[in-house]
């Protein structure tokens, strides 16, 4: 009979146990959704709150719009591969340094801020014009992306916090070689599907933009 409630314990301490590391591995991705959401809404207040800032965004806008009446499709492609890329590139850098795991979340709350404040422009702007280019343009490209770095400031900061905890414990990890090779393969990936979705970017921008007449 003891052995039954000492073998019934020990199962629910490994459900629970168990419970507790999903709920950790997850906290972090939960924790990036809500700066980049927060990000969205800061960039709408941002801009719906300032005269300023309205007015540099609209100088962006058309500064964007007269250059893509300029642009063939690599050098479209180009452009956006350069922003997608690069933000990628700086999650990866500073994912192995000790201390750069705040970076990750700082680029995601950015991509958010960048987003909302586009979208107020947009629709105070051109109203259900400025609405349709966001929902055919920018969103469906913008969606991937911040999925993609959402999982890219994931990876980043997780692996930023192992060295740091090496570092700190002055213990040398076995697995963290391993480690370093999954990441690096990790990023690798992220950055092909963002080459990608750069081409689908500069096809919408070249081909679709054209038909809003801005």
């Amino acid at each position: 009979m003891d052995v039954k409630i000492i073998r019934t314990n020990h199962k629910r301490r490994g459900h629970v146990s168990g419970f507790i590391f999903e709920v950790r591995k997850h906290t972090l991705i939960l924790l990036m959704f809500l700066l980049l959401f927060a990000g969205l809404l800061c960039g709408n207040f941002a801009v719906s709150g300032s005269e300023s800032i309205f007015d540099s965004i609209g100088e962006l806008f058309s500064s964007h719009i007269t250059s893509l009446n300029r642009q063939t499709f690599l050098k479209s492609f180009f452009y956006n591969a350069v922003v997608n890329v690069g933000l990628v590139l700086l999650n990866f850098i500073f994912g192995l340094c000790a201390i750069g795991f705040p970076v990750s979340l700082v680029s995601v709350f950015g991509k958010g801020l960048s987003i909302g404040a586009l979208s107020s422009y947009m629709y105070s702007s051109f109203s259900l014009k400025g609405f349709g280019y966001c929902m055919l343009v920018v969103y469906p490209v913008q969606i991937i992306a911040c999925l993609l770095l959402l999982k890219t400031g994931q990876e980043s900061f997780s692996m930023s916090l192992s060295l740091l905890r090496i570092l700190t414990e002055r213990q040398q990890s076995n697995m963290l070689q391993t480690d370093i090779h999954k990441y690096l393969i990790r990023f690798i990936a992220i950055i092909i599907i963002n080459l990608i979705l750069s081409v689908f970017s500069a096809l919408m921008n070249i081909y679709v933009t054209k038909f809003f007449n801005f």
